[in-house]
C-alpha cells in the first residue's frame, strides 16, 4: 500500500494528508498518512477507513433524522478512533480552528500546544453524546452552551439530560456514555494543565480501571442564561453611563461634546 501511494488522489489535507482509494474487491477506502514524527518508530504507518461519499461527520450527528442511524457503538467507536488518530499525529504547529472548537488559550492569547487539539477532542466528544452543536444546544425550551450545561449536569449528578434522546441504552452503553462525558469535560478544562494528553486519553477510554479525576469549569463557562455574568455585564454599564452622564454635566450644554453610546450586549461562548 505504501508504494501505491501515489496512485491515490488527495481528498483532504485538514490535519495530515487523506487519499482515496480502491481495495482489489472494488471497496473504496480513505486512507491516512501518519506523520513521520508520530512516534510510531521508522516505518510508515497508515490508517485505513471504509470510504463514505460526502460522509462528513456533523452531517449525520447533527441532522435529527440521520442520527438516528448511529447507535452508541458506532459513536463510541468514532471517538475512540479519534482518539488514537490525534495521539498518532504527536504534538501538531498546525494553527487551525472554528470558534466553538478552538482552545481558550489560542482564542484569546494565540497560545497553542497539544493540549489545544485536546480541548477540541472534548468538544467533540459532548457533541457526539448530545447529538447537537455547542454552540446551540437546545435544553428544554432554551439554547444554551453545551460545555457550560453539560458540566452543571455532571456536578449535579443528572449527566442524563444531554444524552441524545435518539439513543436507545443499556445498563453498559449507559456507562460508557456516563464515563465519555466525564472524559469530555477533563479536556474542555479552561487550563490547559489541567487537561490529559491524548494518550492519556486513549487509555482513560479503553481501560475502565483508570479513576478519572474531577473535572474543574469548563473554558467559556455560563452559568446561566442570566447569571452573575450578565449582572456583572449590566453593573459594568450602568458605571460606563454614569461616567458619561458626569462628563456631560462637566461640559455643559457644548454641542462639542462627545456621547459615548452604551448598549446591553448578550453573552455568548465562542
Amino acid at each position: 500500500m505504501a508504494g501505491q501511494m501515489e496512485g491515490l488522489r488527495c481528498i483532504w489535507c485538514g490535519f495530515g494528508v487523506v487519499y482515496k482509494g480502491k481495495l482489489p474487491s472494488g471497496q473504496e477506502i480513505a486512507v491516512k498518512r501518519l506523520s513521520m514524527n508520530s512516534g510510531q518508530e521508522r516505518s510508515e504507518r497508515l490508517l485505513v477507513y471504509e470510504f463514505v461519499e460526502n460522509g462528513s461527520l456533523d452531517r449525520f450527528i447533527f441532522d435529527p433524522i440521520k442520527r438516528q442511524y448511529l447507535d452508541w457503538d458506532t459513536r463510541y467507536k468514532i471517538i475512540g478512533g479519534v482518539a488514537k488518530g490525534d495521539e498518532t499525529q504527536g504534538n501538531t504547529s498546525r494553527i487551525v480552528g472554528t470558534y466553538g472548537y478552538m482552545a481558550p488559550e489560542y482564542a484569546m492569547h494565540g497560545h497553542f500546544s497539544g493540549k489545544s487539539d485536546v480541548f477540541s477532542f472534548g468538544v467533540l466528544v459532548l457533541e457526539i453524546i448530545s447529538g447537537q452543536k455547542t454552540s446551540s444546544f437546545q435544553y428544554g425550551e432554551n439554547v444554551e452552551d453545551l460545555l457550560s450545561c453539560a458540566w452543571k449536569n455532571w456536578h449535579e449528578g443528572t449527566s442524563g439530560h444531554i444524552i441524545d434522546p435518539s439513543l436507545r441504552t443499556s445498563a453498559r452503553s449507559l456507562r460508557d456514555i456516563m464515563r465519555c462525558i466525564h472524559i469530555g469535560l477533563l479536556c474542555v478544562q479552561e487550563d490547559a494543565a489541567d487537561r490529559p494528553t491524548m494518550a492519556t486519553i486513549v487509555l482513560m477510554l479503553t481501560s475502565f480501571s483508570i479513576t478519572l479525576p474531577i473535572p474543574s469549569r469548563p473554558a467559556f463557562f455560563v452559568s446561566s442564561r442570566f447569571g452573575p455574568e450578565i449582572s456583572l455585564l449590566q453593573e459594568q454599564n450602568s458605571r460606563a453611563t454614569d461616567a458619561t452622564e458626569s462628563s456631560k454635566n462637566r461640559s455643559g450644554n457644548s454641542t462639542d461634546a462627545s456621547i459615548n453610546d452604551v448598549s446591553m450586549s448578550d453573552l455568548y461562548p465562542r
